[in-house]
């Protein structure tokens, strides 16, 4: 995994909650950093969501299949609801990149233990 480093400046502010997130600029925009905790919580929130969203279209889907007569009216809520259905693997991807940097990290560790230590 090659990794481009750059060094840039990132200004924190206490703005926000304590401890539950802060704001900070990067690149002249306002970004909000969050504890993975935190961020896991929220994208499990919108998976759940989505399944909602998606169970309500099937539900719907049904209706229409019984009252076809209906489908005109439904037509423009069926298609929010397909694309509010639409998942993004947003926390299992979040878990995998975090392991990946630790396992990075760890192996990065033990690599620079096994190198002879040279003094003046």
């Amino acid at each position: 995994m090659d990794e481009t480093k750059a060094r840039r400046e990132i200004t924190f502010s206490t703005a926000g909650i304590p401890g539950l997130h802060a704001t900070f600029t990067h690149e002249k925009a306002v970004w909000m950093a969050a504890p993975v905790g935190k961020a896991r919580d929220l994208f499990y929130r919108a998976h759940e969501l989505a399944d909602y969203a998606r169970e309500a279209q099937r539900a719907l889907s049904l209706v229409v299949g019984r009252h076809p007569e209906m489908y005109p009216e439904l037509r423009p809520v069926l298609v929010l609801l397909e694309k509010a259905a639409a998942r993004v693997p947003w926390g299992t991807a979040l878990d995998q990149e975090i392991a990946a940097r630790e396992a990075a990290r760890a192996a990065e560790k033990a690599n620079r233990k096994r190198l002879p230590k040279f003094t003046h």
